[in-house]
C-alpha cells in the first residue's frame, strides 16, 4: 500500500463503502456520452468520479489499477474518455503530455525514497 497516497486511499474506501463489496455491473463501452450520469447504472458513481479534478482521476486509475479493482479502474477511465470526448486533437495531445510528465515525476519521487530507505 505504500504506493497508494492516503487521500487516494481514503477516495478508494469511500468508493468501497459505497458498494459494499459487491462489483458494479461494468460500464457502456465505448464510451457514447460526455455525461457521467448516462455511462453508470449507479448515479453516486457518477457523482463520485465528476468531483475529482483530472489529476485525481489519475491517480486513482493507478491505485485501482495497483489494487486490482477493476471496477474503479474502469469508471476512472470512463471518466477521462469522456472529457476526451470534449476536447479537439490539440487539447488531446496536452493532456497525455501532462500525464507523462507526472508519471515520470512521480517515478522519479518513489526513485529518491527508495534511495533514502536504501541509505539508512
Amino acid at each position: 500500500m505504500h504506493k497508494v497516497k492516503s487521500d487516494i486511499l481514503e477516495l478508494i474506501v469511500e468508493y468501497l463503502e459505497h458498494h459494499k463489496g459487491v462489483e458494479p455491473k461494468d460500464l457502456q463501452c465505448p464510451v457514447r456520452s460526455t455525461d457521467m450520469k448516462q455511462i453508470c447504472e449507479d448515479e453516486w458513481d457518477a457523482e463520485f468520479i465528476d468531483k475529482k479534478d483530472k489529476k485525481m482521476v489519475f491517480e486513482i486509475i493507478l491505485a485501482a489499477n495497483y489494487m486490482d479493482i477493476k471496477s474503479l479502474l474502469h469508471l476512472g477511465c470512463a471518466k477521462i474518455a469522456t472529457e476526451i470526448k470534449k476536447l479537439d486533437q490539440k487539447e488531446i495531445h496536452k493532456i497525455i503530455e501532462e500525464e507523462e510528465k507526472y508519471r515520470k515525476e512521480h517515478a522519479q519521487e518513489n526513485e529518491e525514497k527508495e534511495e533514502a530507505k536504501e541509505e539508512s
